[in-house]
């Protein structure tokens, strides 16, 4: 349990991701704003569904795992 929920091992069949935002800052296009300090790790279904609504799900993420491909010149932890 500690292993995957402190990111460093990925659960079985998961297929880690990080991803990074862009927008505009002071009126201006910035390019990348994040850090891509949030790693998604998956999502598990919680319950059922009900006709033709799907099962509710969580989304499992870490934040501040360590480095990723966004995380700049900084070591991807969080405080």
């Amino acid at each position: 349990f500690v292993d995957f929920f402190s990111g460093n091992t990925a659960i079985p069949g998961a297929r880690p991701a990080a991803h990074n935002y862009g927008g505009h800052q002071f009126g201006s296009f910035a390019g990348q704003l994040g850090d891509g300090a949030c790693v998604y790790l998956g999502e598990i279904e919680v319950g059922e569904g009900h006709g033709t609504t799907a099962a509710p799900r969580w989304e499992l993420q870490l934040k501040g795992s360590g480095k990723t491909p966004y995380s700049r010149q900084a070591d991807g932890r969080k405080v």
